[in-house]
């Protein structure tokens, strides 16, 4: 079963493209048999796994290219009107999963004349892949739910961020930080922009005071990022953090309202060592999670959670829910905040159908952002943040 929103902020036609490679890829790692499985079924088939840094780093090509992604901020605090996140080239992404299926083709080539029983089976795999060539679709039930584009509500997320924790000024060395020494979980990331702005802040946190390598340990900063599709962490959310990173280097422009081009970066072997002596320094806990909500049992509570356009399902609403009060502490000791579009046309979810189920639970619900008039608030079909307390 696939479906179609049409909400995202991407070229259509590109994504459609590189959602099909992507649910080859994740069919390749799914059971054989996916194709013949029933709906309810199949939307439990990737497994919860925890997606090691050191693999989803050996993953990436040489050069990476992007494309930026201007926000328009709401907060009156903030330094300017506008923030601007690097994001990916889906084209990019595309390229990248092409040639990673040539060589796979290659490899199965030579593989071929060991043995018919192993032909046998790479044909059922491609019968299985064959069943999502031609989908046109933002969703593919169990297979693929979305995480290669940049939904508009994640950037309602980022302003809304920005509103509550990332534009206030640097403080001084010891002064206490936004984001440096807290904890953090976006759910269903995907191309995890409002975690790009929470890692931008705290690199700019960490280069007004870095720690002393030989000095005492600073508090651990945890930055978890979950996803359905393993392929998405490596083809686009951990790029992405990585883009945010290169652009701390970036000189700041002599004029403040020019926007900035697009253009790409070289991963090279020094790049990835600074990025993870970075990590080590600072003892910030980057990690990732792919596969069913189902499996996701958290160590312990994040002080702030994360998460957009993840209510559009009826099905899928009670694993979320019981992600996310396992995610948060109670009495509002977390800051869980949940971007949507007030009704998902055709599939049942949104804005009151999640706030009936959390306060079925005993939690409580508000909005804080996206009511009254304003850009992007009242817009085609309207959009809020809300916040939940367990």
């Amino acid at each position: 079963m696939s479906f179609s929103f049409a909400f995202d902020v991407e070229d259509a036609n590109e994504d459609h493209e590189l959602a099909e490679d992507v649910a080859k890829l994740s069919l390749a790692t799914a059971p054989a048999a996916i194709a013949d499985l029933a709906d309810d079924e199949a939307a439990s088939c990737l497994p919860h796994a925890q997606e090691p840094l050191s693999s989803l780093l050996d993953t990436l090509p040489p050069l990476i290219s992007y494309t930026p992604v201007t926000v328009a901020l709401s907060s009156p605090s903030a330094a300017s009107p506008t923030t601007t996140l690097l994001r990916r080239d889906l084209f990019d992404a595309r390229f990248q999963v092409i040639s990673q299926d040539e060589l796979e083709d290659d490899s199965e080539g030579e593989e071929e004349q060991e043995g018919q029983e192993g032909g046998e089976a790479r044909q059922d795999k491609g019968k299985a892949r064959e069943h999502f060539v031609d989908e046109e679709s933002d969703l593919v039930k169990g297979v693929y739910e979305g995480g290669l584009k940049t939904w508009e509500c994640s950037l309602d997320l980022v302003d809304c961020l920005y509103s509550k924790h990332l534009a206030g000024p640097l403080g001084q060395a010891g002064e206490v930080d936004s984001v440096r020494g807290k904890s953090f979980l976006e759910i269903g990331c995907g191309t995890a922009l409002p975690t790009c702005a929470v890692f931008a802040r705290l690199i700019a946190e960490v280069q007004r005071a870095p720690s002393s390598p030989d000095g005492p340990r600073p508090k651990p900063t945890r930055i978890h990022l979950q996803d359905y599709n393993t392929q998405v962490l490596s083809l686009i959310t951990l790029p992405n953090l990585l883009l945010s990173y290169a652009q701390s280097f970036f000189p700041a422009p002599s004029d403040p309202s020019s926007e900035t081009p697009a253009g790409d970066i070289e991963i090279t072997p020094e790049f990835l060592s600074s990025f993870e002596s970075l990590l080590e320094t600072e003892a910030i806990e980057l990690e990732f999670f792919s596969g069913d909500w189902r499996g996701f049992h958290p160590a312990e509570a994040y002080d702030v959670v994360l998460t957009s356009e993840t209510i559009y399902a009826l099905p899928s609403l009670p694993p979320l829910l019981d992600l996310l009060q396992a995610s948060c502490r109670s009495k509002g000791e977390t800051e869980c905040l949940v971007a949507c579009k007030r009704v998902y046309f055709g599939v049942g979810g949104g804005e009151q159908e999640f706030r009936r189920r959390v306060e079925g639970r005993g939690g409580k619900v508000g909005i804080v952002w996206g009511e009254g008039e304003g850009e992007g608030r009242s817009k085609g079909v309207g959009r809020v943040v809300m916040s939940v307390e367990w």
